[in-house]
Order: C-alpha cells, then sequence, then structure tokens
C-alpha cells in the first residue's frame, strides 16, 4: 500500500523556502527573502544559501548535512504578483509519508511502499545475497520520511504544544494526532522508534556521530555522491568492521574508534572510499568510481606520512592498516602486503610494537596481523615467531561459555556446556575431540619445559579422529531442517579439514575439496550471522579453517572478510582471548608446515640413499635389471 502524498514538491515557479525547525518564518522573515533562499544556510548573500530544491527529496542543502536532518519545503507565491503572501493550501497540506515496501507481512498486515528512495540509508547486505548473487545485487528500498515540524513535535512530545503561526488550521487538535497516529500504524517498529527517539540534539540522529554538526565541517569535497556514500559507510560498512552480522558493535569501537575516525583528517575520505568499494563488491557501482576515489586517497595519504612522523605517527599507522581492511575486504589480496610492509617500517621508526604509545591501535594491529597470517598460511608481519610465543596471554576462565572455541584449553568440556550452546552431543564431543588435538600440538610450542608430543602420535591421534568423524552421516536438509543440526553438520564439515590436514602435515588450503566448499557455503548461508553470533567461539574456528581455501572471488572474499569481523569482534570484547584464539589456530598452521617440511626432507633422503645403494648393488654385479 502507497500512503499518497498530499503535498507534491513544487515545480512551478516561486518562492521556495527551505525552514530551519527551530526557528519558522515569520510573515516579516517571508517578505525579505529571496526565490529559492534556504533559511538552513547561512547569510543571504552566502551562495550557499540559496535553496536548490529538487523534484523528489529535500533540497540539495539539506541533503549535504550531516548526520541527515529532515527537509522542511513550504511554496509560496511568487512575489511579483504583488500579493507577497504564501499560498494557504500550500501550507496547510498535510504530511508526506513514504515507507519502504517491505513484502506482505504475516496476518494481513499492510506493507506501505515506496515510488523512489531521497536520502538512502542500508541496512547489512544478507548473507544469501553475498554468496549466492543474482542480477539485481541490491533490491532492496529504502524507508524515507518527510514530515512537517508541527508533526513531528507532536509524535516526539504529544505535551508540546505546535508552534503558533506556522500552521492555520480549523481542525482540532486531537482530530490531528488521531490522523497522525493512524497513520504510523503503517511503519515499522523500528521506523516508530526512531521517531519517538528523535531529539532536537543531533545525538538522536548521528548517535556517536553527532559530535560533528554537518557534514560539511569534515575534509571531504562536500558533493551529493560524498554525502551518500558517508551515510552508507555509517549505516552498513562501520557496524561491519567488528561485529558478527553488523547488529551490534563492541562498546570500545563505539566509544573510541569510531570517534576517531570522525575526526581524522583522513579517515572520513578513507571512509568514502571504503564505502565505494563495498558498493562496488555489491554490484552497485562501476568499479571506475573506486579506483578515481582510490587514487586520490592515496595521494592524501603520501602527502601525509610526509610530515614530521614523530607528530602524525599514530594517525598514519591507524590509516594504512584501515587500507588493509580495505583490501581484504572487498579489493585485492596482493595489494594487501604493500601496506603492511609500511606498516612494518612505521613501526620500526617508533620503536615497535612495545614502542607505541596507543594501545588500542596496537591491539588492533596484532590481532590484524594474526588474522592475515592464519587467512594466508604465512608467517607474521609485525612480530616475530620467538616474540609471538614469547609473549603472555592469560585468560581468565570466567567469561561466557559462547566465547569457547576449541583452540583453547578449558576447566570444562564441551560436552558439560552443550545445552547452553544448543549442540548436539555429537557436535560437542567433536569439539572436544579437536581441543584435545590443538592443545596437543600448542603445547609444543607454549610449554617448552614439558616434553613435547611426537609428530607420530599426533598424526595417529588425527587419523583416528578422522575416520571417526568421517563415519558420521551427512545431514539431508530440507525446508524443515533445524537451524542447530545444521551448525552441527557445519561443525563436523570442519573437523573433516582439519584432521585431514593435520593427519597428512597438508595445507589446509590443500584439504577442502570442492564439495565440501559448496556445502560450507550453504551451511554458512541456511544457518545466518544473527544464529552465528550466539557461537562467536566456535564459528570463528570454523571460519579459519574455510578461510585459507578462499580465493580473490565474491564468495572467498566474504570468509576472510567474515572471519577478520569475527575475530575483532572477540578482540575488542576481550583482546587476550580473542589474540589467544588466532594465536593458537595460527601455531597449528607452522606446525603442519614445519613437519611437513621436515617429512619431505626425510624422504627425500631415504629416496636418494635407495639410490646410491641400488647403484651400488649394480656396480658390484648383484642387482640386474
Amino acid at each position: 500500500m502507497v500512503v499518497q502524498p498530499d503535498h507534491r514538491w513544487p515545480t512551478s515557479p516561486g518562492l521556495h523556502i527551505c525552514c530551519n525547525p527551530k526557528a519558522q518564518p515569520t510573515s516579516d522573515d517571508i517578505s525579505s527573502l529571496s526565490p529559492h533562499r534556504c533559511m538552513r544556510s547561512g547569510r543571504d548573500d552566502d551562495p550557499r544559501s540559496h535553496c536548490n530544491p529538487r523534484k523528489d527529496g529535500p533540497c540539495a542543502n539539506c541533503l549535504r548535512r550531516y548526520p541527515p536532518v529532515p527537509c522542511y519545503v513550504q511554496e509560496l507565491d511568487d512575489p511579483s504578483n504583488g500579493r507577497g503572501a504564501p499560498r494557504k493550501e500550500s501550507i496547510q497540506s498535510e504530511t508526506s509519508l513514504r515507507f519502504a515496501d517491505h513484502g506482505t507481512s504475516s496476518g494481513g498486515s499492510i506493507s506501505p511502499s515506496i515510488e523512489e528512495p531521497q536520502v538512502p540509508t542500508y541496512p547489512g547486505i544478507p548473507l544469501s545475497r553475498i554468496l549466492h548473487p543474482i542480477e539485481d545485487p541490491y533490491p532492496y528500498h529504502e524507508a524515507i520520511l518527510a514530515i512537517k515540524q508541527e508533526i513531528k513535535q507532536s509524535i516526539v512530545d504529544d505535551t508540546e504544544e505546535v508552534q503558533p503561526g506556522f500552521v492555520e488550521d480549523d481542525s482540532p487538535s486531537d482530530t490531528k494526532l488521531e490522523l497522525i497516529h493512524k497513520r504510523l500504524k503503517f511503519m515499522d517498529p523500528g521506523m516508530q522508534d526512531a521517531m519517538h527517539k528523535q531529539l532536537e540534539s543531533p545525538r538522536g540522529v548521528g548517535g556517536v556521530l553527532s559530535m560533528l554538526n554537518t557534514f560539511n565541517t569534515m575534509p571531504v569535497k562536500t558533493t551529493l555522491r560524498n554525502t551518500e556514500l558517508f551515510h552508507f559507510f555509517h549505516n552498513y560498512v562501520a557496524p561491519t568492521f567488528c561485529s558478527v552480522d553488523g547488529g551490534s558493535i563492541p562498546p570500545l569501537f563505539a566509544s573510541e574508534i569510531l570517534p576517531w575516525m570522525m575526526k581524522s583528517p583522513l579517515m572520513p575520505n578513507v571512509a568514502i572510499l571504503m564505502a565505494s568499494a563495498a558498493q562496488n563488491h555489491a554490484g552497485m557501482v562501476k568499479h571506475s568510481e573506486t579506483l578515481h576515489i582510490k587514487s586520490h586517497v592515496l595521494s592524501l595519504v603520501n602527502k601525509f606520512i610526509q610530515q614530521d612522523f614523530f607528530l602524525v605517527g599514530n594517525q598514519a599507522l591507524r590509516i594504512v592498516i584501515h587500507l588493509v581492511v580495505l583490501e581484504l575486504f572487498w579489493g585485492n589480496a596482493e595489494n594487501i602486503w604493500p601496506h603492511m610492509q609500511g606498516i612494518k617500517q612505521m613501526l620500526r621508526l617508533r620503536g615497535g610494537l612495545q614502542g607505541m604509545n596507543d594501545p588500542l591501535n596496537a591491539h588492533v594491529l596484532i590481532v590484524t596481523d594474526y588474522e592475515l597470517a592464519c587467512a594466508f598460511e604465512r608467517e607474521l608481519d609485525l612480530q616475530s615467531m620467538e616474540t609471538a610465543i614469547a609473549t603472555p596471554l592469560p585468560i581468565r576462565e570466567n567469561y561466557p561459555a559462547k566465547a569457547r572455541c576449541p583452540v583453547l584449553p578449558y576447566p570444562t568440556t564441551f560436552l558439560d556446556c552443550r545445552e547452553t550452546l544448543n549442540l548436539s552431543i555429537t557436535a560437542a564431543e567433536i569439539l572436544d575431540d579437536v581441543r584435545f588435538l590443538t592443545t596437543s600440538i600448542t603445547s609444543c610450542f607454549l610449554s617448552p619445559e614439558l616434553e613435547p608430543t611426537k609428530t607420530s602420535k599426533i598424526q595417529s591421534t588425527a587419523a583416528w579422529l578422522h575416520k571417526r568423524i568421517s563415519a558420521i552421516p551427512p545431514l539431508d536438509i530440507v525446508s524443515i531442517t533445524p537451524t542447530s543440526d545444521i551448525i552441527n553438520d557445519t561443525i563436523r564439515l570442519s573437523a573433516l579439514v582439519y584432521t585431514s590436514a593435520i593427519q597428512s602435515l597438508t595445507p589446509l588450503s590443500q584439504k577442502f575439496p570442492p564439495d565440501l566448499q559448496e556445502r560450507m557455503y550453504s551451511n554458512l548461508s541456511l544457518v545466518g550471522l544473527q544464529n552465528w553470533k550466539e557461537i562467536p567461539g566456535v564459528f570463528l574456528w570454523i571460519l579459519l579453517v574455510a578461510a585459507p581455501c578462499a580465493k580473490d572471488d565474491h564468495r572467498g572474499r566474504f570468509l576472510r572478510k567474515q572471519m577478520a569481523c569475527t575475530g575483532m569482534a572477540i578482540g575488542l570484547e576481550d583482546f587476550l582471548l580473542g589474540t589467544a584464539c588466532l594465536r593458537a589456530f595460527w601455531l597449528v598452521q607452522r606446525w603442519i608446515a614445519r613437519e611437513g617440511v621436515e617429512v619431505c626432507c626425510e624422504n627425500d633422503a631415504e629416496g636418494e640413499d635407495e639410490a646410491g645403494l641400488g647403484v651400488a648393488i649394480q656396480s658390484s654385479g648383484l642387482y640386474s635389471m
């Protein structure tokens, strides 16, 4: 259902006034205004003060403002007609409400639709759209609300009276409020909550971003496209940096990192680049736009780091690590390593990670370094293996059960807390076996005082587990299959790949056959990120197993991105826990690589000995062909 607007944007010549809600125009103000004057914009002689009305949506001046503000437009008669008075029917026009089309809901409720978006906001792209893209990669329309000041004031606070002189209406106020609330019934609950939370302060619109009154105060060229990209970064990109599903972010990110992004001299430009890259990845914009913005941002970064590094070092490190994140999430993996080498050189100038006076940034660098090493099965870039092993990471034992990861030791088993995690007995036993196998490997590095477990014994244990897990029949997934069963099947798939790699001393990237990859993608999509968020520790291990096989395609970038976001989400909640999980998995990868090389060398040596023995036997006449 479409709520038809009673007031259309003016198309005929006349005086268009974009009103400031805190200072509504009086008759004297109207008579002194020039045509197309925007009362939000400043002085009358300021070119920016001239309103630029658009056929649909707010005027160009209001559209550039950040955080977003409602634009209230009144059409008045042309002053040249001699009357100079506002048209009463235009001022008395009812509020225009437009809503997004979310499809027909159950229970016979009516779902409004929209004609054309005005100031877009972007929800998180569903996982199914990422894993199975179609020709129209982003068909979801956005909810737009344009409402006049007196209506807004009545909804926010029913006790507050409408400002006199703004609207002349003969109808009783009760009737008007009844009409308003009747129309609000068609709104989504989330939109109703947002309406009731609107405050006079910009904080009601921008949240932690409200320290910036307008988009014009940022060191960014104020174009309509930049404004849209920045809104996209705020609504979609930023929440996915360190959240499993993009629906909630750690308090540390909201209180420390996000405000810094808004106040940084360069980060707003990087934010616009990230938004364009994300839209290009989703098929919403052309790649040429992202390349153009990227060249501009890189030139700004190069100029910035040419300053005194002792003054801009922390800013430069934070900027470049976000360029690494950009390439990991939406770009080319080959472009990550030049940025990491630049970070390594900058850290050397500051005395290494230990010499940084920005502990939060140091934590982000360490977690990102481990995530990249795990995703690409390589050594750490920002610290040596000796330093990584020697760094103590004490873990508290009383953190929530849902954060438990099967690569760390715990006083209790997964079988003991399976009801809390909603796991089956089989899945809990698999996770306990995986944890035993993993800790047997990591103790070789982290507990040198203990006698290391022999490689052959670890291999035989992995082979026994792999045989046991292979005997479990695969799940036949149908439309009514419970989500918990699909999670258990995903744990089974990950354990098959994990134990196979340890058994054969082969990298994980070579032990993930295409049929298992397809089933893994399907399971991840069917479960949904909101359900995976309930067990982030187990989900992180699943993604760490799957990420090394990821390619530079749509699915591969999703796996790496989701692994990095999940690891960062745990790390920002508990840095020691998140880093310990990533380090343990990375040590398993390093053990596989080290032992695999040793086995290959032994096999080569045995082959040479056998060849030499054959030559000796042949030369003595005892061996004949």
